[in-house]
């Protein structure tokens, strides 16, 4: 039966299989392959990295957006460098295309949110609702923390 948890697992075929073989194409022998399809190098950067976010936010909903779109932009300049150590032209021009496909995908999502909160919480202040936030700062992809050091033995100071 078609649920969104299927299709969160269906999709993670996707961007695995997607990811390899955009690590393939570009870190392999294919420079220049992107012209086929009538792209230059940085469209075909974005193109890429916006395709792989959006199969990433579909992938892991409870993952929170800004964690997975930031590792995306490392990611993105992480393969420019391993370009450079494959005998390829690495180039920061690539890498800023790379998160300007990531920052595509994820700004619509951003703008969405803000709409919500007009509407729904209009008349209370950013604060307030950060202050009420059922999300910890403290948590990184889904790992607490605050809740790690709190029941973690370890030494207090001036013991």
């Amino acid at each position: 039966m078609l649920t969104p948890h299927f299709l969160a697992k269906a999709t993670r075929v996707l961007l695995f299989s997607g990811s390899g073989a955009a690590l393939l194409l570009m870190l392999g022998p294919f420079q220049g392959a992107e012209a086929m399809f009538g792209l230059t190098d940085k469209a075909a950067h974005a193109l890429t990295f916006a395709a792989l976010i959006s199969l990433a936010f579909i992938s892991y909903p409870n993952l929170r957006r800004a964690d997975m779109a930031l590792t995306a932009i490392m990611l993105a300049g992480g393969v420019e460098l391993a370009q450079l150590g494959t005998g390829r032209d690495g180039s920061l021009a690539d890498w800023a295309a790379g998160a300007g496909g990531v920052i595509a995908v994820y700004l619509p999502g951003q703008i969405e949110r803000l709409r919500y909160l007009a509407r729904e919480h209009g008349d209370i202040s950013f604060a307030a609702l950060k202050a009420n936030d059922r999300r910890s700062r403290t948590q990184f992809l889904g790992v607490d923390f605050a809740r790690r050091q709190q029941k973690a033995p370890g030494l207090r100071r001036g013991a």
